[in-house]
């Protein structure tokens, strides 16, 4: 006989098919995947993965850039998104700030700093100089762009969000390791609240599942402070149930662009 935790995880699985399966009966466009070798920070090749539709209709095009590895599983119901994911052979490097002189030794950023040598901010420097800029030769205009990134990729997200707000209109993070380091967060973010006028009218999502307590704190905490900094950002937290960090991913993905794009208080794609 199935076990308990057997039939928890087979039901967290059914609702991401579910969601997947209906989130795929909308697009009436057979998508077109491109599999290519870009510059990578160093100066080695940084495979990425494009998805798209076959007709893309001339400004009305979204841009999404995933920090993941399976941007074919991120699908939408608009016709007009090019996703692009990032696919990382170490995403403590790509994702993560360097490790602060004071680390204390022991903790997790102490520890990561023996292994590899984290820098997001040339991560960060990557997406800004090269890969929004091919995206818009290759496939744009966009009048929306979208970064989404989970776990490590969704702490990721809120750095790009807080220090380099321009390059994107709306933010995904996606059950962010805000335990990580939190008060590095909490301080790029009270940083960014002294220029308050350069996140006006941007949209940020935070999305933890149900059984992963430590996210899910970290999440409350952090939409507190942003209140109590009085930040303008269109913000939604939304909690999956029956989800834990495994299966919350495609969800973040999925309710994050649904808030985006079908509520009125952000964007609307306009057809032409």
């Amino acid at each position: 006989m199935a076990s308990e935790a057997d039939s928890t995880l087979a039901a967290r699985q059914q609702i991401e098919a579910n969601l997947i399966a209906q989130y795929k009966a909308q697009q009436t466009q057979p998508q077109i995947v491109e599999e290519i070798d870009f510059l990578d920070r160093d100066g080695s090749q940084q495979p990425i993965t494009i998805v798209y539709n076959r007709n893309l209709i001339p400004n009305n095009r979204v841009l999404v850039i995933a920090m993941d590895d399976n941007a074919r599983a991120l699908v939408t119901g608009v016709e007009d998104a090019v996703i692009i994911g990032v696919p990382m052979a170490d995403r403590i490097r790509d994702l993560v700030p360097p490790t602060p002189a004071d680390a204390v030794e022991g903790s997790p950023e102490w520890q990561d700093g023996q292994i590899t040598n984290p820098d997001s901010d040339a991560m960060i420097r990557f997406i800004e100089d090269s890969l929004i800029p091919y995206a818009e030769e290759n496939y744009g205009p966009f009048f929306h762009k979208v970064l989404f990134g989970y776990s490590l990729g969704g702490i990721f997200t809120l750095q790009t969000l807080m220090t380099e707000p321009q390059l994107f209109d709306s933010y995904i993070a996606g059950s962010p390791s805000l335990w990580y380091r939190y008060n590095y967060y909490e301080g790029i973010t009270i940083a960014a609240s002294q220029h308050r006028e350069r996140f006006a009218g941007k949209c940020l999502i935070l999305s933890a599942g149900e059984d992963e307590p430590s996210i899910s704190v970290g999440t409350r905490n952090y939409e507190r402070l942003l209140a109590g900094l009085e930040m303008p950002l269109i913000t939604h937290h939304q909690r999956n149930m029956e989800t834990d960090h495994g299966h919350n991913r495609t969800l973040s993905f999925l309710y994050g662009w649904d808030r985006i794009f079908n509520t009125d208080d952000i964007f609307v794609p306009v057809s032409t």
